[in-house]
């Protein structure tokens, strides 16, 4: 694959994100695979907006895994990402935490389900949608001031904007989007990714419907150059899904097979973490998650300071002391897996997906 080539065509795609244009649980729960029967909800309760946020008229969203144990309890219940308040996330925790299930079995018989997500959302309009015409006018100015080039003074719109507006889920997605735009402008193409990320949380449901394809388009080219095939090819298949007629898909393809190619390979797939970083949730800042695409790994390259490293799979799970030097093959009977790395706010380090054949 190469990244020069990759680079040309990602240059080309920096217009496409400059279009101005209640709380819920929305879980994506594995399904039971082999003999396996996924956990069934018995009781969940709604998260209490709270009145700190509620009277500041603060909205976000909190994104937590949990471990269902063999009674149906939740157990271990880690925050992966958020819209950044502490206090919405322990209010998430604290929910989650209350929650009931019948519990997963394995050929009969109740079993622990290891892998299991859910994002929580507190919006003052029921949906988080809404935006307003204040926000939409300054939001337009920033755009403007994109265009000529002023970006300097497009940030400082931005952080005005934050500072003077309690924002919707819908303008946080929105301004995320500018912000993509801007970090891609300016060169910085971890800013960039990580914008992009936040601007398309929710499959989209925040952003304008008419940007968030090219939002995808960008954000699958920034995975594939910064080595994160996981993410890439999931990027790529919301892509496919909203829009399979998407003019640039064809210029992608060749890229995206090269990828496929390298995952089916004998090559070992050095993918680049950090844990804690810049701007990352409160509670989620010790450790770094990441959904696999092979089964046998290990750990390289650390810079800092590590503790564990968590296997959460649909039907077993495993924590082990996070060290180099180590390989872990998981068997497939586990079912599908993620990964918690947990340390140091700062390390940084490599993940080895390794084929087989190693």
């Amino acid at each position: 694959m190469s990244k020069s080539v990759l680079r040309l065509f990602f240059s080309g795609l920096l217009i496409l994100v400059a279009a101005p244009v209640s709380f819920g649980a929305d879980d994506d729960e594995l399904s039971g695979v082999h003999r396996g029967v996924s956990a069934k909800p018995v009781t969940r309760v709604a998260p209490r907006y709270p009145r700190s946020e509620l009277g500041r008229g603060q909205q976000g969203w909190v994104q937590v895994s949990y471990v269902i144990s063999a009674d149906g309890e939740i157990v271990d219940p880690v925050v992966e990402n958020s819209s950044g308040s502490d206090t919405f996330e322990r209010e998430a925790l604290r929910t989650v935490k209350r929650w009931s299930y019948e519990p997963a079995t394995w050929d009969g018989v109740p079993v622990q389900q290891c892998h299991t997500e859910v994002m929580i959302t507190f919006a003052i309009d029921g949906a988080g949608t809404s935006v307003t015409k204040k926000f939409y006018n300054r939001y337009r100015r920033i755009g403007k001031a994109i265009d000529s080039g002023e970006l300097t003074k497009a940030q400082e719109m931005i952080d005005d904007v934050v500072d003077d507006l309690n924002l919707s889920l819908s303008e946080m997605a929105w301004l995320w989007a500018q912000r993509a735009r801007l970090a891609g402008l300016a060169g910085d193409k971890d800013a960039q990714l990580r914008a992009l990320r936040e601007a398309t949380q929710n499959n989209g449901r925040w952003v304008d419907e008419k940007l968030y394809p090219n939002l995808l388009l960008v954000r699958t080219a920034l995975e594939i150059e910064d080595g994160n095939f996981s993410e890439a090819l999931s990027s790529h298949d919301k892509l496919v899904n909203v829009n399979e007629e998407h003019p640039q898909l064809e210029q992608l393809k060749p890229f995206v097979n090269s990828m496929r190619d390298l995952i089916a390979s004998d090559t070992a797939l050095s993918v680049p973490a950090a844990i804690g970083q810049e701007a990352d949730c409160v509670d989620c800042a010790t450790n770094w998650h990441y959904h696999p695409l092979r089964r046998k790994f290990s750990i390289a390259d650390v810079n800092g300071s590590l503790r564990n490293i968590e296997f959460r799979c649909s039907w077993q799970r495993v924590v082990d002391e996070a060290l180099e030097g180590i390989t872990w093959d998981l068997p497939e009977d586990w079912g599908d897996c993620s990964i918690l790395v947990f340390g140091e706010p700062g390390t940084t380090f490599n993940l080895l997906e390794l084929p087989p054949s190693l």
